[in-house]
């Protein structure tokens, strides 16, 4: 597994605790250049998602995400 993740996130809008959500995330693996892409689908008259992840995307994400031993590089994290 990598050592350096680069990690972005797309969201609905910048108001996390009004209902806003995040509807991708993507990874890309520093040192293999590999990078994995995981989507929600948007409503565009309410923008709320219409998915959820699948448990095998979930467990993906959560577990690099998790990963103390990786180190991750946020775009636009605040």
């Amino acid at each position: 597994m990598t050592r350096v993740l680069a990690v972005d996130t797309e969201t609905t809008g910048l108001r996390w605790f009004g209902g806003d959500a995040p509807f991708c995330i993507s990874t890309c693996d520093v040192e293999t250049d590999e990078v994995q892409v995981a989507t929600w689908r948007v409503d565009p008259k309410t923008r709320r998602t219409k998915k959820t992840l699948n448990d095998k995307e979930f467990a993906r994400l959560k577990r690099v995400l998790e990963d103390p031993s990786v180190e991750k590089v946020f775009f636009n994290a605040l």
